[in-house]
C-alpha cells in the first residue's frame, strides 16, 4: 500500500505554505522527546499532510512518528502522524505525513479546513 498517494474528496492546498511545527515522539519504536522543528504545511487532508523542513530525517531508512502543531480557522491542532516519504529540495527537504487520527479529530479537522476555505474565499483579493 502506498500512502504518498492520498485520493481523497477534500484536500486543500496553501496557496501560501501554513507555519507550523513538530516534534518526534517516536523512532523505530522507540519513544524519544525531540525539539520542536519548524515546517511549512503545503497541503492538508484528514488523512494527510505534505509539508517542508530544513532537517533532513531518515524517513526511508527508519519509522519516524511526530506531533504536528498548525493553527488555521481559530483553531490550533495538535496531531499525530507518521513520515511516510521524502523528497530533496533545494535547500529544504519535503514530507509527505499520514495521520494517525481517530474518527472524532478526522471530523474536526475536516470542520477547520472547510472553515478555513471559506475564511480564504470571503477575503477580498489583493490587486
Amino acid at each position: 500500500m502506498n500512502l504518498s498517494r492520498r485520493n481523497e474528496a477534500f484536500r486543500y492546498e496553501f496557496e501560501e505554505p501554513l507555519a507550523g511545527k513538530f516534534r518526534l515522539i517516536e523512532v523505530d519504536g522507540k519513544k524519544i522527546e525531540s525539539r520542536m522543528g519548524e515546517m511549512e504545511v503545503r497541503d492538508i487532508s484528514p488523512r494527510g499532510l505534505k509539508i517542508t523542513t530544513s532537517l533532513d530525517l531518515p524517513v526511508a531508512e527508519k519509522k519516524i512518528n511526530g506531533l504536528f502543531y498548525i493553527n488555521f480557522a481559530a483553531a490550533e491542532y495538535a496531531i499525530p502522524g507518521r513520515f511516510v516519504w521524502r523528497k530533496p529540495r533545494v535547500s529544504q527537504y519535503q514530507y509527505g505525513i499520514y495521520l494517525q487520527c481517530d474518527d472524532a479529530m478526522k471530523k474536526t479537522l475536516l470542520s477547520g479546513l472547510k472553515a478555513y476555505v471559506k475564511s480564504q474565499q470571503e477575503k477580498p483579493s489583493e490587486s
